[in-house]
């Protein structure tokens, strides 16, 4: 952010925080993330910048392909027909 706000581009940048997978941490004694369990599939998305909803808490499922989806919309750009990703 450092970086961006140095350059004068902060303000125009989506920033994307996110994770390949969940952690248990502790909860049904597990500490890895090979389970079916909620804390080992929920996967952390947060997303900040113009043209994204402050305070927004998607309920629905999303796939970390849909923050491709999401990209491509926020860039005003089009779609492949191959990229099968939604825009969340």
């Amino acid at each position: 952010l450092d970086f961006l706000e140095a350059r004068g581009l902060l303000e125009e940048a989506v920033i994307f925080l996110t994770a390949d997978h969940g952690e248990h941490l502790g909860d049904h004694a597990e500490f890895a993330k090979a389970s079916p369990w909620e804390p080992s599939v929920r996967v952390p998305l947060i997303v900040a910048g113009p043209g994204v909803a402050g305070g927004r808490v998607e309920r629905r499922p999303v796939e970390t392909l849909d923050v491709v989806g999401t990209i491509i919309d926020l860039a005003g750009a089009a779609r492949a027909p191959r990229v099968a990703a939604r825009a969340f």
